[in-house]
């Protein structure tokens, strides 16, 4: 599979236990498997740890910057900026409202906070979770993605 959703399906198919047997591989439809929390995370753990010790990758949220705290050469940012400056590049981005701009972000933030929380018992915007904070207030995303590019070692 080449979408995340995929492959974390394909790594829980291959790692789940029901009993005492072990699912015989990745032929199990995915509503067979027993979703908990340990092993959905076992599976994301499997899924970002391969790609990431297989190519050079962004990964993209998914507590990545906790799976691979200490992976050697990964490199974790946090992207800011101000709630306002958001909902005007959301509105742009998506060709919506400003009502529904803010709640997508709010959807968002709570899910990404939620997530981060539940799984990895921390806080997502504590910025020692992370190699560099950039603030695009000023900055274009394009900006923000150079300054990475430019502090990776």
């Amino acid at each position: 599979p080449s979408t995340l959703l995929g492959r974390i399906s394909e790594a829980m198919a291959q790692t789940a236990y029901m009993g005492d047997s072990i699912y015989a591989g990745i032929y199990s439809p995915l509503w067979e498997i027993p979703l908990n929390d340990t092993n959905y995370l076992s599976g994301l753990e499997y899924v970002i740890k391969e790609l990431a010790g297989s190519q050079s990758i962004v990964i993209r949220g998914r507590g990545s910057q906790f799976i691979l705290k200490d992976f050697p050469g990964a490199f974790h940012a946090l992207i800011v900026a101000p709630f306002e400056v958001r909902v005007k590049r959301i509105m742009e981005r998506q060709k919506i409202n400003e009502e529904d701009a803010r709640k997508e972000i709010a959807r968002f933030d709570d899910g990404s906070r939620e997530f981060v929380k539940r799984y990895f018992k921390a806080n997502i915007a504590d910025p020692i979770n992370y190699d560099i904070v950039i603030n695009t207030n000023h900055l274009s995303i394009e900006g923000a993605a150079s300054i990475i590019v430019n502090a990776v070692p």
